[in-house]
């Protein structure tokens, strides 16, 4: 299939601030996109371009009628005693396609409620964001970890003993240990920003947790067990799973043949390009593409407003694995990558999605639903979700 063209890009000079920003629309539907602001030192055109495309498969994928977008600012150490006014700034600069309903922007990597309290002040709209959560990590965590179960279940396998990596271990990443480690699994090497660590026999999870939490990411340079490794080659220990799980491209044209874990379930968005990603599944090994792997963050985070976490994990734990494990299943059959299927049935979906008819529909829901007493509302959007999400 042929890649479309995003529908908006721009670069962004903050002058003042001697920084920069970039926003891509990758695709509009129903007239709108939405996807994360990333605030990191290194931002470039082509992840952002890569990480809005990632969010138009997923949102196709789930069934969500929205167009896939991502920000991200450049936001180098000097400049993060001036943080809010570089926000507001840029809120300045955007303020057209935020005020135009073409962009609504959500938490990202690095990005946090104050910011985008600040770039909506910059934009002249007035938007309270303080109910807002992290829960999205914690959400995608939910859809990594069953994605992992799903591939394992392929093969007759479960999570006991199994060993795995995680390249990036933050808020996605910790809760995706916290869950492997319950079910059996031995963590036996991370990474975040300041090193990376391996065991042979494997970490306690709980003292790694307690650790980061304590101490930040660079608990890793001074903990006494383990030993420290290259973090370029974390994804390439001897492993039954790798988790790329930090920024794109973890995996590349220079290491995915040193790859020895059979599984890998994508966390991070554009965790490598699809050329990459044909040539693993080429040699045997699963795939479990970003967008399909991770969506449970954009899922997750649209539900909390009217559906409690359990009821959320619930339909991950049905919907979404029934999904996963059938898209699994279709690779290994027609000898084709997971991407390369997801991609074509997340666009067709997308194309039936953008119609006048199922744009009236969800404007009439929208209006009614704030009127639906609780005790009903509950039960009838499970229902409805579990009809309409995740759905061929």
């Amino acid at each position: 299939m042929k890649p479309h063209d995003p529908e908006l890009i721009l670069e962004i000079d903050l002058e003042q601030y001697r920084t920069k920003a970039f926003l891509v629309i990758d695709r509009l539907v129903g007239g709108t996109s939405w996807g994360g602001l990333r605030i990191v030192p290194d931002p470039s055109k082509e992840e952002t371009i890569a990480a809005a495309r990632t969010m138009t498969y997923k949102y196709g994928f789930i069934g969500y009628m929205m167009g896939g977008a991502k920000a991200a600012l450049q936001l180098p150490e000097e400049l993060e005693s001036q943080r809010k006014s570089v926000l507001v700034e840029l809120g300045k600069k955007l303020s057209g396609v935020m005020r135009s309903g073409k962009w609504s922007p959500a938490l990202d990597m690095g990005c946090r409620i104050e910011d985008l309290e600040n770039l909506y002040q910059g934009a002249g709209i007035e938007k309270d964001v303080s109910s807002w959560t992290y829960g999205s990590g914690v959400y995608t965590a939910w859809s990594v970890f069953l994605s992992t179960i799903a591939a394992l279940q392929l093969h007759g396998e479960t999570l006991k003993g199994k060993r795995f990596v995680v390249q990036g271990m933050g808020r996605v990443g910790t809760e995706y240990c916290k869950m492997m480690s319950q079910a059996g699994a031995k963590l036996v090497g991370l990474s975040t920003l300041q090193g990376a660590i391996a065991c042979e026999d494997g970490f306690n999870v709980e003292e790694i947790v307690q650790r980061r939490t304590t101490l930040g990411d660079g608990f890793l340079l001074k903990y006494e067990k383990g030993e420290q490794i290259d973090p370029s080659g974390i994804l390439e220990l001897d492993a039954d799973i790798a988790v790329p799980c930090a920024r794109a491209w973890g995996i590349h044209d220079d290491n995915w043949k040193s790859i020895k874990a059979a599984i890998i379930p994508c966390a991070a968005n554009a965790a490598m390009e699809l050329a990459v990603e044909r040539k693993l599944s080429e040699t045997g090994k699963l795939v479990v593409t970003d967008f399909v792997a991770n969506c449970g963050g954009v899922f997750g985070s649209t539900l909390e407003r009217y559906l409690q976490a359990s009821a959320i994990y619930h339909l991950l734990e049905t919907d979404y694995f029934s999904k996963v494990t059938k898209l699994l299943q279709q690779s290994l059959d027609e000898g084709r990558s997971v991407a390369d299927i997801a991609i074509e049935e997340s666009i067709e979906k997308l194309n039936r999605l953008d119609s006048l008819r199922e744009r009236a529909l969800q404007s009439l829901g929208n209006r009614i639903l704030p009127f639906i007493p609780n005790v009903i509302r509950q039960p009838a959007l499970l229902r409805y979700c579990s009809m309409r999400f995740f759905t061929h």
